[in-house]
């Protein structure tokens, strides 16, 4: 288990993130709205069609126009003319406006946790490796046991450290070859004829005990090396 602490939320990404929740959600009650929508004005325009004029002194009084509907009805024929377009375009409405209102909450979620974090320091959590990528090109028994200083993965695999020093990268040139490093991602050297010292050159993306080293790190009996996906032990 290795403990991380989320201390800032993207806020670009939160809003993207709400965005796409809210139109892949909608699509379906939107759809249910418009058909619902469409049924309902297909049905009044027929109800109001029903009705009959009035005869008053020997003329004939729309009740429609006589209550002022005549642009409802003309708004209900234009539903009713849209067909089956209606209720997809009911949903793409409720679909954007759905994305958008989502979109904003995760925003401003994201922009209250971030205020929050960095008065708290964030929340910590826990992750755990489960799937780790098979380490390297050289069969787990390509070393014999030996005495003296090794590198060891958690697979088995072990490489024995000499004065020369060891390389760590994805080169085929490297002395340990790891696929998904930089060429040339650390180095283990030999220095004042009693210490390894670990070199990095990936730009900080090499830890010693869950600490990021800052160009080298002396290296003691039970460190564990983490470059990448793969962890290794040095033991001496």
């Amino acid at each position: 288990m290795k403990n991380y602490a989320i201390r800032h939320v993207a806020l670009l990404s939160a809003f993207r993130f709400g965005f796409v929740i809210g139109l892949t959600s909608l699509f379906m009650p939107g759809l249910l709205i418009g058909v619902l929508a469409a049924l309902a004005a297909s049905g009044l325009k027929t109800w109001l069609g029903s009705w009959q004029e009035l005869g008053v002194l020997n003329l004939q009084i729309s009740l429609i126009e006589l209550l002022k509907l005549t642009a409802f009805v003309a708004w209900l024929d234009w539903i009713v003319d849209w067909g089956w377009l209606f209720p997809l375009l009911v949903a793409i409405g409720v679909m954007v406006i759905g994305g958008l209102s989502t979109g904003l909450t995760s925003l401003l979620s994201a922009a209250t946790y971030n205020f929050l974090a960095a008065l708290s320091g964030g929340l910590v959590v826990e992750l755990e490796e489960v799937d780790a990528p098979a380490l390297l090109h050289q069969p787990a028994n390509l070393y014999p046991t030996q005495a003296g200083p090794m590198l060891y993965a958690s697979n088995g695999q072990r490489w024995p450290l000499t004065p020369a020093g060891v390389t760590l990268g994805s080169a085929p040139t490297s002395t340990i070859v790891l696929p998904g490093l930089s060429p040339r991602h650390a180095e283990i050297r030999f220095e004042n004829n009693r210490y390894y010292v670990l070199h990095d050159f990936s730009g900080g993306q090499t830890w010693v005990d869950d600490r990021p080293i800052q160009g080298v790190n002396l290296l003691k009996p039970g460190f564990r090396i983490r470059v990448g996906a793969y962890e290794l032990v040095f033991q001496q």
